[in-house]
């Protein structure tokens, strides 16, 4: 544990002393084999599991929808600010035209399902300014698992109320 934290002996010692919650959360949660496995390797398999990669985990998916929303809302929000609502509510029906036209059965994976949107996004028809803003917010603040969770679960993650103005609902039924 002392090499993980880069500390002393004697630090380690008076830390679990102190019962510093970095020392409980590694004593409790991980065993010297996974952080050596971290050290040694950059990642601990047993983290690595079917669970996060297969999205099977109810609080892996309600955490993702809940984040991608929370972004799309505030990129949204921000660019309302920086130019007419109408343009944005068409770079977010751009951004749902997009998903309407990803079959999900098509190999659509949690590793994949961010470079495939990107290239969706690439060879749609739109003005090639809008592609390239959604392209970059979504390239620079949008992970995996979020651009996972848009696809397959866009009717749970887009505002339909007219947060944003009047926007077309996605066709999701090949996404479920």
């Amino acid at each position: 544990m002392k090499k993980i934290l880069d500390i002393k002996e004697r630090t380690l010692y008076n830390w679990r002393k102190e019962e510093k919650p970095i020392v409980l959360l590694l004593e409790k949660y991980f065993t010297q084999a996974d952080l050596d496995e971290f050290l040694t390797t950059g990642v601990i398999r047993r983290l690595e599991d079917d669970k996060f990669k297969n999205f099977e985990d109810p609080i892996l998916v309600d955490h993702a929808i809940y984040s991608a929303k929370l972004k799309l809302r505030l990129f949204f929000d921000k660019n309302l600010t920086e130019a007419v609502s109408d343009k944005i509510v068409r770079i977010k029906d751009l951004l749902i035209e997009v998903i309407e036209k990803i079959d999900l059965d098509d190999g659509y994976t949690i590793e994949n399902s961010k470079d495939r949107l990107m290239d969706q996004i690439k060879i749609i028809e739109a003005m090639k300014s809008r592609k390239e803003l959604l392209s970059t917010e979504i390239k620079r603040y949008f992970s995996k698992a979020e651009v996972y969770a848009m696809i397959k679960y866009s009717d749970e993650v887009f505002d339909y109320k007219g947060y944003f103005g009047e926007s077309k609902k996605p066709n999701t039924k090949g996404n479920k």
